[in-house]
């Protein structure tokens, strides 16, 4: 009898133990998963090649025009929440400015491979960012792009922007005179509808890599912040157009990428 009762509570014991451990391993592995989830992707960016420096030489340098939110980054404000991001995820990093003599912190998120698609496409392109918001938030947000790389020089923001219909509209004439020599990266085409060739449908996104009947390109991709596209991709869609004496002003409607 009282050998039965050490066999029972032996087995007793041993199936609490084996339920322990599992429990235990899965904490474990959840742990595991949200530190690689959020862990610094590092990159090898090569220099290019004779071959393709001597090509890029023979034209010229084309102007990649970038915005800012909702097309690099996503940020929100202290108790504002964006549907665009999961809760719990920490921001890439925190801005404090002082807008109006109120202090504001933001948080922001940069986009996936952002910093690796930043090194590559200035090999390329001359960049240039211009936002539509306050200078003292996107000057804050281009210095932690750069991360002190001097490829975000040039800067436009909410004061070299015409409002319109209680939208901003981005005056390109700022940029540069020959529209034909800029690309433009932005989550809103409405913001250039002042441009010949702009679509007046802020859900159409401009084309702007040129088609060639010998040579044709692919197209880049609309970003749109529910369902961003795998920008290593994107990288390699902006490496056609450097080599285009002129790009021209035309617009089309451009598939998604599937969701990563």
């Amino acid at each position: 009898m009282m050998r039965s009762q050490c066999l029972l509570g032996l087995r007793s014991f041993v199936a609490f133990a084996a339920k322990l451990w599992s429990f235990v391993l899965y904490l474990l592995r959840r742990q595991v998963r949200t530190v690689i989830q959020y862990q610094t992707v590092r990159y090898d960016v090569l220099p290019l090649s004779p071959i393709s420096r001597n090509r890029l030489n023979q034209v010229k340098r084309k102007i990649l025009v970038l915005d800012l939110d909702e097309t690099l980054i996503h940020s929100h404000h202290d108790g504002v929440l964006r549907p665009t991001v999961r809760p719990g995820t920490p921001p890439d990093f925190i801005l404090k400015v002082v807008i109006d003599k109120h202090p504001v912190r933001f948080f922001v998120h940069k986009r996936p491979h952002v910093d690796f698609f930043l090194e590559v496409v200035s090999q390329w392109y001359e960049l240039v960012v211009f936002t539509a918001s306050m200078e003292i938030y996107g000057c804050a947000v281009a210095d932690k792009l750069d991360n002190n790389r001097s490829i975000l020089n040039r800067r436009y923001y909410r004061q070299h922007c015409t409002l319109e219909l209680g939208s901003y509209i981005k005056d390109l004439s700022v940029v540069h005179s020959d529209l034909s020599s800029i690309v433009i990266l932005d989550n809103s085409p409405g913001a250039y509808r002042s441009h010949p060739g702009t679509p007046k449908n802020p859900q159409i996104a401009p084309k702007i890599i040129p088609k060639n009947p010998k040579n044709p390109c692919p197209e880049i991709p609309k970003i749109h912040p529910k369902n961003p596209p795998q920008i290593r991709q994107l990288t390699w869609h902006l490496a056609e157009p450097p080599r285009y004496p002129k790009i021209p002003q035309k617009s089309q409607k451009i598939p998604k990428l599937p969701q990563k």
